[in-house]
Formats: structure tokens, sequence, C-alpha cells
């Protein structure tokens, strides 16, 4: 299984890469991608069970757990 996290605060923005990953051509069968539209949440959801790969907006409104 492969897990992919993605976060960002523009919808748009987790639309688009999730459904640019989802067309990828030989993407693993057991493909679980998650979206986030902020830090918290995803730190929260990959401290329960950890991502492979977060792919990660670096231009967000600060974490509240800072």
């Amino acid at each position: 299984m492969l897990k992919i996290a993605i976060c960002d605060d523009d919808k748009d923005f987790l639309f688009q890469i999730k459904s640019f990953i989802s067309s990828w051509g030989n993407k693993p069968n057991n493909l679980i991608m998650q979206t986030f539209e902020d830090g918290d949440t995803l730190i929260h959801a990959h401290t329960e069970s950890p991502f492979d790969i977060i792919i990660l907006d670096v231009v967000m409104p600060l974490l509240k757990r800072l």
C-alpha cells in the first residue's frame, strides 16, 4: 500500500494535484490519497498512520501547535 498526503489551503489546488496523481498510468492498485487543508489535521493523521509521501504547500498559515 502506498499512502500519499496532499496538504494545501487552496481547495482548487488540492483537486488539481489529486487529479494529476489519479491520472498516472502505472500507479499501484492499493494507492491511498488523502487531502488536508491545514497542517494540524495532516500532523494528527500522520501521527495516527504515517504517510509514505507528503505533498505540502510551504506557504500556509502557521500551525496551531508551534
